[in-house]
């Protein structure tokens, strides 16, 4: 519910065109990647930890509108 959070209420703390880098887990990767795509955010992309699991996230603001 935290990163969900986040998500909705950051752009309002970022520069057009900002960036949002979250740390998940493995097991809220793919609902979060639903939630940015529904917000609006745009180029989220999955980057895997050590281990080859997908664990971070990084989206832009207002590139999907």
């Amino acid at each position: 519910a935290d990163l969900v959070r986040i998500i909705a209420e950051a752009p309002a703390h970022l520069a057009p065109g900002g960036r949002l880098f979250l740390e998940t887990g493995v097991e809220q990767h793919p609902r979060l990647l639903e939630v940015l795509a529904s917000a609006g955010w745009g180029e989220a992309t999955t980057h895997q930890d050590y281990s080859g699991r997908d664990r971070f996230i990084s989206a832009r603001v207002g590139t999907a509108l």
